[in-house]
This record gives structure tokens, C-alpha cells and sequence, in this order.
């Protein structure tokens, strides 16, 4: 189903042509509302424009099954079977579609809460797993570049590394991982972002 470029390096895959054209035609089928790009209040965990954090435009795509299956069956594949990490994963938060423009950027952050979020069920959830999909191709935007923190404080040389993928190139790795999109200087950026959610950390 899907071409493995690297299942022991932040669970890098590619997306086929159907694959692609089933998320493309479902995107532009919808009835999108798109908004400014929103943040975490640190304290409260409430959402929040902040322009001098996040720049961009997002909407979250309907609900679609198949969409579910195929990403989750993906994550599940890589967090149990090839990236050690074994989490106690459930359910996909959202799908949401981001757009940046000419300016637009996400500086550092995480996407994970300091306190487990409490859902429709009454239980309390984490993020725990994060993944990115690039919707165009490198040559169609300047800037954009997807940076992971991947080192500590005392590691030799950069301490994240510098993604710009083509089409269809999923990224997967913890919500609790620092990352940013450095500022598109020319066209536009497109990419799916997905949240997958699990019971706190223990």
C-alpha cells in the first residue's frame, strides 16, 4: 500500500498516485472554512491567534473513513513494528489542511499539552504521535523547510534536521518533539497535519 523510503527514520514513506488523487479530490470536494493559523495558550491549553508564532491558514478536513484507515493503519504499522516506541495509540484526532503563503511560518513548538486533554468520553488523552504530509512538490514554493528537533543541548553540529520532501512524503514522529516551518518566501506550502491520541504517559 504504501512504498517504504525509510521505516527506521521518523517513519519517512511515500504515498502512491491513487493514494494521492483520493485525498486530492476529497480535499477539493469539501466545503472547507479556512481560519488563522492557531496556537496553544501555555498555561490554559486554550487555542489562540498568534502571528508572531504562527503564520499561516488551516481548516480541518470532514470526517472520512477511509482517510482513517489508511493513515491509521500506517501510524499503528510504524509505532508497533518498526520505531520502538509501542504507544498506547487510539484514535486520530484531526485531519487538518494548512496552507503558507508568501510570509507565512510556524516557529518551535510542540504539539503535545503539558496536562492530558479530556475528551467526549470523559478520559483524559495525550498526543502522542505527529505526522505530515506534503501535499506539493519542493520546486512549487520557496522556504517552507520542516525542521525536527533530533539532538540535545550537547550534540556536535545542528541540533534538528531540515525536511523539504516531495508530494505525497509522510513524516511521522512524537508530539512531544520541537519542529517548525521556516517562512515561505514564494508560493505556497500545502500539507496535511494529523494528531493521533492515546492515554497519558505512564
Amino acid at each position: 500500500m504504501v512504498d517504504k523510503l525509510s521505516v527506521d527514520r521518523y517513519g519517512l514513506c511515500q504515498l502512491d498516485e491513487e493514494q494521492l488523487n483520493t485525498i486530492e479530490k476529497f480535499i477539493s470536494e469539501s466545503e472547507l472554512t479556512w481560519i488563522d493559523g492557531l496556537v496553544a495558550e501555555s498555561f490554559s491549553g486554550e487555542m489562540e491567534e498568534n502571528p508572531s508564532v504562527r503564520a499561516c491558514k488551516t481548516t480541518f478536513l470532514p470526517s472520512n473513513d477511509e482517510l482513517v484507515e489508511l493513515f491509521g493503519n500506517l501510524i499503528q504499522d510504524y509505532n508497533r513494528n518498526h520505531s520502538g516506541w509501542n504507544f498506547d495509540i487510539e484514535f486520530i484526532e484531526s485531519i487538518q489542511l494548512s496552507h503558507y503563503y508568501d510570509g507565512n511560518f510556524y516557529d518551535w513548538h510542540t504539539d503535545s499539552s503539558p496536562e492530558p486533554v479530556i475528551e467526549n468520553d470523559g478520559k483524559p488523552y495525550n498526543r502522542k504521535v505527529s505526522l505530515t504530509v506534503w501535499l506539493n512538490d519542493p520546486e512549487e514554493y520557496e522556504g517552507g523547510e520542516f525542521d525536527l528537533e533530533t539532538g540535545g543541548p550537547n550534540c556536535d553540529g545542528e541540533r534538528f534536521e531540515t525536511f523539504k520532501l516531495p508530494k505525497g512524503t509522510i513524516i511521522t514522529f512524537p508530539s512531544y518533539m520541537w519542529h517548525r516551518v521556516r517562512p515561505v518566501t514564494s508560493g505556497v506550502r500545502k500539507s496535511l497535519v494529523l494528531w493521533i491520541k492515546g492515554p497519558p504517559f505512564k
